[in-house]
């Protein structure tokens, strides 16, 4: 069973900022680190930093399964909220080096660098 905290970030990283077109089909590396460090400002800005890390940092040996999970239940998700939170997640997940990107923009807010 999911924590709040998993639930919420899990929300995050599926509705986050990333741009679509930037996603899986060629990203362009300016964008896409752009995104990341949107994605952890608001993170931040709601206090979910330490959760996020914990999350991510879980979730890096897991990248494969998730990516391969997002191929599996595209079609359902699609039909209920859309393309953009599904591809955004399999954007992230299919390069763990974006993951790692993720944390480290997590890190510098939240120590104030």
């Amino acid at each position: 069973m999911q924590s709040v905290h998993e639930s919420q970030i899990h929300r995050e990283l599926s509705a986050s900022v990333v741009n679509p077109e930037s996603s899986p089909d060629g990203a362009s590396s300016q964008e896409g680190a752009l995104s990341i460090e949107k994605l952890a400002e608001q993170l931040h800005a709601r206090g979910m930093s330490s959760a996020a890390i914990f999350f991510l940092e879980m979730s890096k040996p897991l990248a494969g399964l998730i990516q391969a999970g997002c191929v599996g239940i595209e079609p359902l998700w699609t039909m209920c909220w859309g393309t953009r939170g599904i591809q955004e997640l399999r954007w992230l997940t299919d390069d763990r080096a974006r993951i790692e990107e993720l944390i480290q923009a997590i890190e510098e807010r939240f120590h104030g660098r």
